[in-house]
């Protein structure tokens, strides 16, 4: 892999092997630990926006930074940040003295550390590597993204299982410590500009290089109306669903594991095979795994809800890492933090809202029709997204996407 002999993105893998395997620790232990300590359904809804809610509203902050100061140093700043959240979590859940509102307060301040690390993380990598070798080095990273949830996700269901949620939230906080160091013995080099524009000018300048491209801001909106309206409630209904039904947490670890094994298998692909239409291959993909929701509706045996996720996970991966490798090749690299910004506030724009209405959701129409619901919505964005061609021709073999 021509991306990994460059010392610096070397380092910058590593790390992000390590941090991402805590990452996938984290997602099935904080649903757990919530579950057993509320005992409540809504309440993991309002963990989750508490979370998601700071982090949509830092991420635009964060990316003029992040065009402004070394990347680098937000990334490393970000990780002592959340490693210090992690493990006093983990502390409190340990001794029995986490609440509802530790686990609000606590994650939401872990939201704010991950939006300055999201757009640093994006823009750092151009810096890393030429651009010809971005194609490849994105799928690699997606791969690893995957590989690593994979791992993270599995044992995590188990460790709570086993030993309890607090002790998979420990680990990940070491893992934190792992990503900091090879972040700390990176040396990119960067020119970076004594002269500064006002914030909010700088802010306007990575907004209309949005506005400019209807091929950026179209699949924002999809994206954020996707993440709102069916991974918002999947990320709540999941883990009931597989507590009640399916075993517990090792069946929603084992879940969470296939959708990411899917994830690797689509990066992987997007590697070897240049594909003509990537997004046209992950939009077919997504309308055949449109009903996977109806599969946990009627708790259909784990191989198969496993299975299907796998199938959208791969139509995931090659969707990320060609939208990915499309932003940092299209996109001025002094305005890249800022673009990126957008596209990840923009994307998760509505999922504090469908974490916290999905509770009172799940109240109102029970599980079953709200996984028909998600079902529905998957449908129509699938259909808008093989529909508008200035999605459709994302990444496509010498159509390069213009701005207006």
């Amino acid at each position: 892999m021509g991306a990994l002999r460059h010392r610096d993105f070397r380092l910058l893998f590593f790390g992000q092997v390590v941090s991402l395997f805590g990452d996938g620790l984290f997602a099935v232990a904080l649903s757990f630990a919530v579950l057993e300590t509320t005992g409540s359904r809504a309440d993991l809804g309002y963990v989750l926006a508490a979370g998601a809610l700071p982090l949509v509203g830092f991420v635009l902050v964060a990316g003029v930074w992040a065009d402004r100061l070394s990347r680098r140093k937000l990334m490393l700043a970000s990780d002592g940040v959340r490693m210090a959240i992690q493990g006093t979590l983990a502390l409190l859940i340990g001794t029995g003295h986490a609440t509802l509102w530790v686990f609000i307060g606590l994650y939401a301040f872990y939201g704010v550390a991950m939006a300055f690390f999201s757009p640093a993380s994006t823009g750092l990598i151009p810096e890393l590597l030429p651009a010809a070798e971005l194609r490849r080095a994105n799928g690699l990273l997606g791969i690893t993204r995957s590989v690593a949830a994979i791992g993270g996700a599995a044992v995590g269901g188990v460790l709570v299982d086993v030993i309890g949620p607090g002790s998979a939230i420990g680990a990940d906080s070491a893992t934190f410590a792992v990503s900091a160091l090879a972040l700390a013995l990176m040396h990119p080099a960067r020119s970076q500009s004594t002269e500064r524009d006002p914030f909010l000018h700088e802010l306007a300048v990575g907004w209309r290089e949005v506005k400019s491209r209807p091929w950026v801001w179209m699949t924002i909106l999809n994206i954020s109306l996707f993440l709102m309206l069916y991974v918002a409630p999947f990320d709540v209904v999941g883990p009931i669903i597989a507590r009640q039904s399916l075993g517990g947490a090792t069946a929603w670890g084992l879940i969470s594991a296939s959708f990411a094994v899917g994830m690797a298998l689509g990066g992987a692909v997007v590697i070897v095979v240049r594909l003509r239409r990537p997004i046209l291959v992950a939009g077919i993909l997504f309308g055949v795994t449109s009903f996977s929701p109806l599969l946990l509706a009627y708790t259909a045996p784990l191989g198969l809800i496993c299975s299907s996720y796998a199938l959208e996970g791969i139509g995931v991966g090659i969707f990320q890492t060609t939208w990915d490798t499309v932003l940092q090749r299209e996109i001025p690299e002094e305005v890249l933090s800022r673009v990126s910004a957008w596209d990840w506030m923009g994307s998760l724009a509505g999922m504090p809202l469908g974490f916290a209405l999905t509770g009172p959701a799940l109240a109102l129409v029970g599980e079953r029709h709200l996984l028909y619901g998600m079902t529905t919505v998957s449908i129509g964005l699938t259909i808008w997204m093989l529909l508008a061609s200035d999605i459709r021709r994302i990444g496509a073999a010498d159509k390069r996407p213009q701005p207006c």
